[in-house]
């Protein structure tokens, strides 16, 4: 506990006390749940020892994050990732309304955590607000395992004394000791319809039999009819039968119909016919939902792959691109890499994504510039013993909002895109794989069959990421412009590449007026933007538009960043009545904007 600065009293309970803490060594901020352990010989609390275990196992980014167990003089301190507050907090914050954007995706990270929980056979059997975290980046994690259990074939009985009062649901109420994910889904589904009230309790019942109440009043009745075998339930009781009196329209007034028909899909009182985790997070209600969020795969049939072996494959490559190419065959994990290959000028004429298979390399980059780039390649080949060839074994798939820091998919390869976590994986699949089969890579992870212009694009465009000949014009931008620097691409401690020079002595310098970075349009005819000249309200020229979505008003440009961000929602397109709107990349270290950057 030494290395552990307490800051301040977060909450206390029956389980114990919460502190916000930081940690003296890496000046993290972090929670500290201490556990009272009582002075019997019962050691440590059953429940304690069930959220270690299974928190030691869970690792997603809609679960709260466990990073250490400290046992000492009687105490138990558990040390968790800190989140800001948790959604009760949220509600009690908010001033009226709530976003439907947000209810949207509070709800899809909800479902995506429960998915990843019941995927291993996990039931968290406590979902309330006060058990679900939200930090400053708007992520939702699934926190308090204490009652959580793993759960398996043959069935197993459980307690009934589970899920807080309000958020039980008629099966457990009724005394069923037999249940399975059904359990969490009616729970996430009055969740559901409280984001949808900011923060009003659907069900807030005094007792059980109150509870009930509230239910049938709502839903009707449970019958043997809609739901057979409920008479034979442990403490089931007849109640008066009640027929819906309010529409769902009355009931969650700002949720839309999909929003609607969904709440319905998990508010049903026979536990068999409650939707499902996986079957919730493709429902139309997220059609719409921001790519950022949304679990993914797509096909990426604009790019394509060269091989490049032989001997003197690393020797070859480390002279030829930005990044350390010897580093993949260092017996490390990493066997991905993000580079760019310049023109003697130091400015970029492809972007590329190294992956290491055996003691080959397979390149990636536009599946139309392939012949160009190897033609480029054999020029610099000289003497080297390589041989530099098309690959048409592999199809590549991105695959992200999964959330998963482990992914392994059968029979495929895998790399974590080593520019961003949000960025997700890279995939490479045999080419015989059509769409479907890829399906076996992770039940709820959607494909997707948009072509080019998608969700991935719409990915990257919000997070200011671009990508191949359309977007990086080749020999018209330098390397650190395409923020290379801190997307992990280049390596400024290896030896001499082609274009190193003006590279290294730019980063030295610290001179980088112009960083691309994520737009979004006003009133402006999308087709006819790319290329358009920014400029702030006096004239001045800040930058230009570098590519643009086709269905949503956003694109990325080349910024004069520290120009545009005193004015980021006052830009204009030039010769157009449309307006620009630059946006900070939470992604970009703050040296970046820093006032010393700034007088540079």
């Amino acid at each position: 506990m030494q290395k552990y600065e307490k800051l301040e009293k977060i909450g206390e309970g029956t389980y114990g006390t919460v502190f916000k803490a930081k940690n003296k060594e890496t000046l993290e901020i972090v929670a500290l749940k201490r556990i009272r352990l009582d002075d019997d010989d019962e050691g440590v609390p059953s429940s304690a020892l069930r959220e270690i275990c299974l928190l030691k196992e869970l690792k997603h980014k809609n679960i709260v994050r466990l990073h250490d167990v400290i046992h000492s003089d009687r105490k138990l301190t558990l040390v968790f990732e800190h989140c800001d507050q948790d959604l009760k907090k949220y509600f009690d914050s908010l001033n009226g309304g709530i976003d439907p954007e947000v209810v949207q995706s509070f709800m899809y990270q909800l479902l995506r955590g429960l998915g990843y929980c019941h995927a291993r056979n996990v039931l968290h059997r406590d979902l309330k607000p006060q058990n679900l975290l939200i930090n400053n980046s708007g992520q939702l994690k699934l926190a308090d395992f204490g009652l959580a259990r793993a759960f398996g074939i043959p069935v197993r009985c459980y307690s009934a004394e589970v899920v807080t009062l309000w958020y039980r649901p008629p099966d457990v109420l009724f005394g069923a000791k037999l249940y399975t994910t059904s359990i969490d889904m009616w729970s996430a589904g009055c969740i559901f319809a409280e984001l949808a009230n900011a923060g009003r309790p659907l069900f807030p019942g005094s007792d059980v039999d109150d509870q009930l109440k509230r239910i049938f009043k709502l839903l009707g009745t449970a019958t043997e009819e809609i739901w057979p075998g409920v008479t034979q339930l442990p403490e089931y009781k007849p109640f008066p039968i009640y027929h819906p009196t309010m529409t769902w329209a009355q009931v969650v007034p700002k949720l839309n119909s999909k929003g609607r028909n969904l709440l319905q899909c998990l508010l049903v009182c026979n536990p068999i016919n409650r939707m499902s985790a996986n079957e919730a997070m493709r429902h139309a209600y997220f059609d719409d939902l921001s790519p950022n969020i949304r679990a993914e795969r797509k096909r990426l049939v604009s790019k394509g792959l060269l091989r490049v072996s032989g001997h003197d494959t690393a020797e070859f490559l480390q002279g030829l691109v930005t990044n350390d190419v010897v580093a993949l065959y260092s017996g490390s994990s990493q066997h991905c890499c993000y580079c760019h290959l310049l023109n003697v000028k130091g400015r970029v004429v492809y972007d590329l994504m190294l992956y290491k298979h055996g003691d080959d390399i397979l390149m990636e980059a536009n599946v139309d510039s392939l012949s160009r780039l190897a033609a480029l390649m054999k020029i610099y080949r000289i003497k080297k013993k390589i041989v530099i060839e098309k690959c048409e074994d592999f199809a590549l798939w991105a695959v992200f909002g999964t959330g998963q820091e482990n992914f392994d998919p059968k029979n495929l390869m895998a790399f974590k895109d080593p520019r961003l976590p949000d960025l997700g994986w890279r995939i490479l699949s045999s080419s015989q794989h059509d769409n479907d089969s890829l399906g076996d890579c992770d039940p709820e992870i959607n494909i997707v069959y948009d072509g080019e212009h998608g969700c991935y694009r719409h990915l990257r465009y919000d997070l200011g990421i671009a990508e191949g000949m359309k977007e990086l014009i080749p020999e018209t931008c330098f390397p650190l412009e395409c923020n290379l620097d801190i997307l992990n691409g280049v390596s400024f401690s290896k030896g001499c590449y082609i274009g190193q020079e003006l590279t290294a002595r730019t980063k030295h310098t610290g001179v980088v007026r112009k960083r691309l970075m994520p737009i979004t349009f006003h009133g402006a005819s999308l087709p006819d933007l790319n290329g358009a000249k920014i400029i702030d309200p006096v004239g001045k020229n800040v930058g230009k538009i570098l590519a643009v979505s086709q269905t949503l008003p956003k694109g990325i440009g080349l910024i004069r960043f520290m120009t545009a961000l005193q004015n980021p929602e006052k830009l204009r397109i030039d010769g157009s009545d449309g307006t620009v709107e630059v946006r900070l990349p939470f992604w970009w270290p703050a040296h970046l904007t820093s006032s010393e950057a700034a007088t540079r």
